[in-house]
This record gives structure tokens, sequence and C-alpha cells, in this order.
């Protein structure tokens, strides 16, 4: 039952995000930079969940999004490289800050 109650939380969560996101247009303008691929604008919302459930750290996310229930409910296809290409991505620009 616990499981249960946590995807239910874990996918209000993502619908949230997602309305809010869409609603100032984030959405749309991140799905406008990438065609090919991951989708940036999934991307968005699977950091903006993972950054309010858990932490920022980029390893953590990168892992927390390797779970297939995580991956089908946030709408990733089980076989992206959603892990590579989320870290791949991002830590060339983070590297040198920290």
């Amino acid at each position: 039952m616990r499981r249960l109650t946590t995807i239910y939380r874990f996918r209000t969560a993502v619908n949230a995000v997602s309305h809010y996101l869409k609603l100032t247009g984030v959405l749309g303008y991140m799905r406008r930079l990438k065609s090919k691929g991951v989708r940036l604008d999934r991307m968005v919302v699977a950091m903006c969940v993972f950054t309010m459930y858990a932490s920022n750290s980029l390893n953590a996310c990168a892992e927390w999004l390797s779970d297939p229930a995580v991956r089908k409910c946030l709408g990733f296809k089980i076989g992206e490289g959603i892990t590579l290409a989320l870290w791949d991505g991002l830590n060339p620009h983070w590297a040198p800050l920290a």
C-alpha cells in the first residue's frame, strides 16, 4: 500500500510541475529547442520533480531516472538513454563551478 501511495504522490507532483511549467510557457519553449532524441521539456520536468523530492545532485538524479517506474511516470520510453543524455549534456556546464 505504501508503494501505491508513493506512486500517487509522485504522479501528482509530475502533473503539478508540468501544469505550472506549461502555464508559464517554459515547456513549450524547451520543446522548441531540441527536436531529436529525449525531449528537453520532459527532462526539465524530471529535474524539477527530483529537486522537489530529494536534492539538486545530478548524480542522484541520473540514478533516480534509471528506475523504470519513474521513467514510465515521466513519459520516457524505457529504451531512451535519458541518464546518459542528462549527465553528458549538463555535466560540462556545471563541472567548472564545482
